[in-house]
């Protein structure tokens, strides 16, 4: 075990899952046996104050050893092109803006095999080590996609390198259960609870690649990009959507304003990396 990661976007303080993020760092910690000192919660919300208001890609690094390392990275505008009139401000890929940035950006994931060893030694858990799963990231981006969508053994689908993933099938909002191996996202159980609570029909459930094939849509999220629609899917087939689902619209635009931007910013820019 090198240590755990935790990363979130932050537009302003306090970010909308810092304290979620910060429950599940402190879960995984007891989990590997890694001590967090009492005053290291305060000393990170300390940092985070400091954060001008615009958005942040932050990156809590916390060692074997207890220490912990503060990444922070501005967010920036994504540079991508429309595609689709009839829904305005609809983008293809260039995700870099996150939640935060105007429009509804899209992707294009490539299936693939999951890694040798999926999920790892420490399944569900969001650890230093995810060379398997930058492999498959990389491999993803020199076939032309943005992401690789994860397929298990019996084409089962797990997740993709970066994100959780959602299928919509006869209006049901589908996404794999935890056993999987999947990440316990953030974000994907803010979809799971929102859905819920807005009377979209929502089920955990075991999927085959040609579930989200014959689907009526599919989005992925993470608590960097927010929820991304997914326009192409490529593998065994490939599959296009020319414009998101309704469902998927709707929970975009609840989900972005937990992000809305302030308008002012503070002066002053703090470094990339603190400790």
């Amino acid at each position: 075990m090198k240590g755990l990661i935790e990363t979130f976007l932050q537009v302003r303080h306090p970010a909308p899952f810092f304290e979620a993020s910060w429950k599940r760092l402190t879960r995984s910690a007891k989990k590997t046996g890694i001590q967090i000192s009492p005053d290291l919660k305060r000393r990170t919300i300390a940092w985070l104050r400091l954060l001008p208001a615009r958005p942040w890609r932050v990156r809590l690094v916390l060692k074997p050893d207890g220490s912990m390392i503060h990444e922070f990275r501005r967010m920036t505008q994504p540079r991508t092109r429309k595609v689709n009139k009839s829904i305005p401000g609809t983008r293809v890929g260039g995700t870099r803006g996150g939640a935060w940035a105007a429009g509804f950006p899209a992707c294009h994931l490539a299936a693939m095999a999951a890694p040798c060893g999926y999920p790892g030694n420490w399944p569900g858990l969001k650890t230093i080590d995810r060379r398997g799963l930058d492999r498959s990231y990389d491999r993803a981006r020199r076939a032309g996609a943005d992401d690789a969508l994860l397929v298990l053994a019996g084409r089962r689908i797990a997740e993709t390198s970066r994100a959780n993933i959602f299928w919509i099938q006869n209006g049901v909002i589908h996404t794999p259960p935890l056993g999987t191996g999947c990440l316990p996202g953030l974000t994907r159980a803010w979809v799971l609870k929102t859905c819920r609570k807005i009377g979209l029909a929502v089920r955990e459930k075991d999927g085959a690649l040609e579930d989200i094939g014959n689907s009526e849509g599919a989005f992925r999220t993470n608590a960097v990009i927010g929820i991304e629609w997914v326009r192409r899917l490529s593998g065994l087939k490939r599959k296009t959507w020319r414009k998101p689902h309704p469902a998927v619209i709707r929970l975009h635009r609840i989900y972005r304003k937990l992000f809305r931007h302030p308008g002012g910013q503070r002066k002053g820019r703090p470094p990339r990396t603190w400790t």
